[in-house]
């Protein structure tokens, strides 16, 4: 059954979910990082470039990006007016984090391959772009987000980066 728009459900809902996989994948692919590292630190092997690259990642993104979704979760049932501008400025820090990580991995691992180059730079910036861009546009314009905390975002595109 359809919840009321003044309820927390239906997008919201999707959106809460989305974040909770998403913190249990960085939270895993840190412990995956960290297992590896002290894998290859124990066979005294060389740490290969992406080794190198997630342990950086693990230190630098990783905390934020597991930092800005806990946030996202903590404030997504809280009803208040302020909520939906606090979740579009987590959206923001999150959406430039992925296009720098993207940017990196792109730079370090470029395929010679023009189809993979194709394929890499759609998975790793055009896609979390438009992603993020598209839960803005839903924090901005959506009914319920209106209902339910109410009022929409204020955050505009020309304002991404601000």
């Amino acid at each position: 059954m359809v919840k009321p728009l003044n309820e927390f459900g239906g997008w919201l809902k999707f959106f809460q979910i989305i974040n909770i996989f998403s913190l249990i994948l960085v939270t895993l692919y840190f412990l995956s990082t960290l297992y590896f590292t002290a894998g290859a630190f124990s066979l005294k092997n060389p740490l290969t470039n992406e080794l190198k690259l997630s342990i950086a990642f693990m230190f630098t993104l990783f905390p934020a990006l597991f930092y800005y979704t806990f946030r996202i979760l903590k404030s997504l049932k809280t009803k208040s007016p302020h909520v939906p501008d606090e979740i579009s400025g987590f959206i923001r820090y999150i959406l430039l984090f992925s296009v720098i990580a993207g940017v990196v991995e792109i730079t370090l691992f470029a395929a010679p391959d023009i189809m993979k180059l194709v394929y890499d730079l759609f998975r790793s910036l055009i896609q979390p772009i438009v992603i993020n861009i598209i839960w803005l546009m839903y924090f901005r314009k959506s009914v319920r987000v209106k209902e339910f905390y109410g009022q929409n975002s204020s955050t505009d595109l020309s304002s991404l980066f601000r």
